[in-house]
């Protein structure tokens, strides 16, 4: 797939692309099968397309996967305002989303920021939500609690870097951007899990004049301890959580029982643990589908468990 011509179909599975006004912005969603929808989050610096491999078994599995582009990516829409990226504004975009399904609420899945916007948006509408997973992003509370520690202040060193304007543009984009392709290669656990043409897919978006500042705003705009307010709330709503143990500390994620009522943690394929395995079920019980194969090396990839939702 090229950086802007989106496919028709997945795997044999069709694909519909849609822009959905929201928030006084448009976001484009690629959807594929019908069912209960399930909202599929990217982080950076990918797009809708992170999520390929999930969004064929779950549209076989019953459901309908919804996977967005979030503001300032690929093909939404690109405010220039720095505060246009709040985390109070994505999580604003997200719930039109969910009311553009149809439907009175919806499983939502994050991965990196898609699981922080996850994360805020479970706190600030349940009514919105029906599942939560996350992955590779623990409630930011906790987060700022941890980053004093050495060891994930380290871990963490990159996100004052990608505040300074310009500088870090400069960075990620010189040689045709080396460094974010790196992301996907030298630094991935499995330098295999991406394709030649996947890698491309996500450089040619960036390439796009303002796509690359988009993205770094969503650091710029949230540096203010005021910015990240709204995740303080713990939800109610059944929630996984699953890391790969080179991204994210177990002692984090296992830590983020406490900002949910119901909760389940698991160690992701690829960094030094077995891959995870899944189930999928639509919500009036009659399709299951295992689907081991699908994880892959990274925890943009994992399927956790979806399972029918709890009675009200």
């Amino acid at each position: 797939m090229s950086g802007v011509t989106p496919p028709a179909e997945i795997d044999g599975v069709p694909v519909t692309h849609v822009r959905v006004g929201t928030n006084g912005v448009h976001l484009h969603a690629a959807i594929a099968g019908a069912g209960p929808p399930v909202l599929l989050l990217h982080g950076f610096p990918e797009h809708w397309w992170s999520w390929r491999r999930q969004m064929p078994a779950l549209a076989r599995g019953g459901f309908s996967a919804w996977a967005v582009d979030l503001r300032g990516y690929h093909m939404s829409d690109r405010p220039l305002q720095r505060d246009a990226y709040r985390l109070g504004v994505l999580v604003d975009d997200i719930a039109g989303v969910v009311r553009a399904t149809g439907e009175a609420c919806c499983d939502v899945v994050g991965h990196d920021w898609g699981g922080i916007i996850a994360w805020a948006f479970a706190a600030t509408h349940p009514d919105l939500l029906r599942r939560l997973v996350v992955l590779n992003a623990p409630h930011l509370s906790l987060f700022a609690r941890e980053v004093r520690r050495p060891r994930q202040m380290l871990r963490s060193a990159y996100v004052p870097f990608f505040a300074i304007p310009a500088l870090s543009e400069a960075v990620l984009s010189a040689r045709d951007f080396a460094v974010v392709r790196a992301m996907f290669t030298r630094v991935a656990a499995r330098p295999d899990a991406y394709s030649a043409a996947d890698i491309e897919a996500f450089v040619a978006a960036l390439r796009v004049p303002g796509a690359l500042t988009a993205a770094l705003n969503y650091y710029r705009a949230n540096l203010r301890p005021s910015a990240l307010q709204r995740t303080t709330a713990r939800t109610s709503r059944p929630t996984r959580s699953s890391y790969g143990a080179s991204a994210t500390p177990p002692r984090i994620a296992a830590c983020s029982t406490g900002w949910t009522r119901s909760f389940r943690v698991s160690a992701c394929c690829g960094f030094r643990t077995r891959a995870i395995g899944c189930t999928l079920t639509n919500t009036s019980g009659s399709t299951t589908r295992s689907c081991d194969s699908l994880a892959e090396s990274r925890p943009a990839f994992a399927v956790p468990e979806m399972c029918a939702p709890p009675s009200r």
